[in-house]
């Protein structure tokens, strides 16, 4: 673990950083440890593609330049991690998806609803009584249609009703109302929320690359709907929703009420901070969403340290985060 650097401050959060306490081993790896692992994920590979891409086409109205960001971000993300044979088939095949997704977008009749000002701006306020940062990353403001808005863009694999209920709780969004309401700030009442379903369709037996990406296409012309995921009572994309003012109040009371239970985590001396039974582990979620990216260490408690090799030393997205480093 030499080229890795812990972390045993807590000088900020985020939204995803809060969430990760729902297994406190997991935090400790991810937050405190600051491992990610070295292969590729596919998953974040994809949603990261894709929003480069759909972020650049609401920007600028530019086919070409939205299959160029695209790329590019693929190739930034390819760099850095270990990229397997099989993975690299994996990759050029999701890029190849997502090429369709933003060229079918380009030409459906909301396009020109949406215009994206900006994108990626960070936004941070202070957490009542604790001195910790609240720091975000917005995927984009502008307007849509007549609407300011913010906008966020997912990637979901399965989209029902209960997937919008969801997201009309989500402290993501409603943290940005939140931290732009502590600075005083105007701050759109509208969030579009830009639903992509990914394809449920898989390569055949016997079925070329080729064939198949043509399948999807085809699919794209014939369903659009299917992929760009409308807001279920208008029936028009993307999801717009109103952020209320009391539902930000109780996502600030939430976000403050959670960094002042994990700093007591921290009130302790650093070899405990270090220490992961410390930080309980919650094996209710291992196999959430899949199986977590920290089982092999989990797994290995007896000798944790020899299966940090798997993991690197993870991106940070805000300079308050180096300021938690280890000394």
């Amino acid at each position: 673990m030499s080229d890795i650097t812990p972390s045993t401050k807590l000088k900020c959060v985020t939204v995803h950083k809060l969430q990760d306490t729902s297994c406190l081993r997991k935090y400790f790896w991810n937050r405190v440890l600051n491992l990610e692992s070295r292969k590729v994920n596919l998953n974040f590979h994809y949603g990261s593609v894709l929003h480069a891409g759909f972020e650049t086409l609401l920007m600028t109205h530019n086919i070409s330049k939205a299959l160029f960001a695209l790329t590019t971000e693929s190739k930034k993300r390819q760099k850095r991690y270990t990229i397997t044979t099989e993975d690299l088939d994996e990759l050029d095949l999701q890029v190849q998806i997502i090429q369709l997704f933003i060229k079918a977008a380009s030409i459906q009749p909301w396009v020109n609803r949406l215009k994206m000002l900006w994108t990626e701006r960070q936004f941070r306020c202070q957490v009542a009584d604790t001195g910790v940062t609240f720091c975000s990353q917005v995927d984009g403001g502008g307007s849509a249609g007549k609407d300011d808005a913010l906008f966020e863009i997912k990637t979901a694999k399965s989209v029902n009703n209960s997937y919008f209920e969801a997201l009309s709780f989500d402290h993501q969004i409603h943290g940005y109302g939140y931290q732009m309401q502590q600075e005083h700030q105007r701050f759109p009442s509208k969030c579009a929320f830009c639903v992509f379903r990914k394809p449920s369709k898989y390569i055949k037996k016997g079925q070329s690359r080729e064939a198949f990406v043509q399948e999807i296409k085809t699919d794209l012309v014939k369903r659009p709907e299917w992929y760009f995921i409308a807001d279920p009572q208008t029936h028009q994309f993307p999801y717009m929703l109103t952020m209320g003012r009391n539902t930000i109040e109780q996502a600030g009371k939430d976000i403050v009420r959670a960094t002042q239970i994990l700093l007591k985590q921290y009130q302790c001396p650093e070899k405990d901070i270090l220490d992961p039974y410390h930080w309980p582990c919650n094996d209710k979620q291992c196999l959430n969403y899949g199986a977590c990216t920290y089982l092999p260490l989990c797994r290995n408690m007896a000798k944790w340290q020899l299966y940090t090799r798997l993991y690197q030393q993870r991106e940070f997205m805000y300079d308050e985060e180096k300021a938690e480093l280890q000394i």
